[in-house]
């Protein structure tokens, strides 16, 4: 197999992007000069998707997602993340680090996404709509609750009777 670069073209796939020496497939299986490890995990199982990568430090921590792993554990109360950048942002709320600051008012956050849900109550944005009422909502859960009402999908089932609930 010849020599490829980031310039590869194939007609019927996706460019084969290069990271350093080691050829990254970004979405199919082209041929590479290294051990294929879409489709696979190290033991030869067949992963429940199309995931590639050419790494295999990227290949575990995708297969956490399938599998549920989460080897790092919060000290303090018991959380636990499949990754450490996501224990990390947790510690936040055990040490008091806020670094994310509302521009409006004294609301501060461990989480970006707090402050961003935050925000809308300044300044009324609502971008999440319900396609078959109209309803708008500022909060993308909310939403997922509501359309709920639509599909009659009640997730939450009690395992003592037939009782189950939308929230």
């Amino acid at each position: 197999m010849g020599e490829r670069n980031s310039e590869v073209a194939m007609d019927d796939h996706k460019a084969v992007l290069s990271r350093g020496t080691i050829p990254y497939e970004e979405t199919c299986g082209v041929e590479s000069d290294h051990p294929p490890t879409q489709g696979h995990t190290e033991q030869g199982d067949t992963l429940p998707c199309d995931y590639s990568t050419a790494r295999k430090g990227d290949l575990d921590r995708h297969m956490a997602k399938h599998t549920g792993e989460k080897r790092f554990i919060c000290g303090m109360c018991g959380y636990r993340s499949a990754r450490r950048s996501s224990l990390k942002l947790h510690m936040g709320k055990h040490t008091g680090v806020k670094p994310y600051k509302c521009d409006h008012c004294d609301y501060s956050s461990s989480y970006k996404s707090d402050l961003d849900r935050h925000i809308t109550k300044h300044t009324g944005e609502k971008p999440f709509l319900c396609g078959d009422c109209g309803y708008r909502t500022a909060d993308r859960s909310d939403l997922t609750v509501h359309i709920r009402i639509h599909t009659g999908e009640k997730p939450y089932k009690c395992d003592q009777c037939d009782y189950s609930t939308a929230q």
